[in-house]
């Protein structure tokens, strides 16, 4: 027989199962913000079925920190939640998010590390949580 987990709050759920992840505290907190945030993705916030390369060219024409962030959140909820997805352009898309994490953190003037951690090691950071999960890699 399976059994059940009920789950009332899902940041909750991602933050226990998050709980082992090495990671400083504010980057734990967003990835947990932003799996907890796509549980009903938005259409404005849904790049599945745009070019991510073409909205990297555009938060880079408009030098827009919410279209870099944008970018960034949904290649790790992606990375994260839906892999098949992504499967054939792993690489270009999580190099695409950590560059926009980066361009995320220069706006902020180098002021908040999260987005500096967070475009060092996306994929590394991606891993980690996908194995806490309990998903396979």
């Amino acid at each position: 027989m399976n059994n059940v987990e009920v789950v009332s709050k899902l940041g909750d759920w991602f933050s226990t199962k998050l709980q082992c992840i090495q990671y400083h505290d504010d980057t734990k907190a967003y990835v947990v913000g932003v799996l907890s945030k796509y549980k009903k993705i938005d259409e404005k916030e849904d790049l599945s079925n745009s070019s991510i390369i073409l909205e990297y060219v555009y938060a880079s024409e408009t030098s827009s920190f919410a279209s870099y962030q944008k970018i960034g959140d949904w290649v790790l909820w992606c990375s994260v939640l839906h892999p098949e997805h992504i499967k054939d352009y792993r690489r270009l898309i999580l190099n695409t998010g950590q560059m926009s994490y980066y361009s995320c953190y220069k706006i902020m003037n180098k002021s908040w590390p999260v987005y500096e951690n967070l475009a060092d090691s996306l994929p590394v950071i991606v891993n980690d949580v996908r194995t806490a999960l309990f998903l396979s890699k």
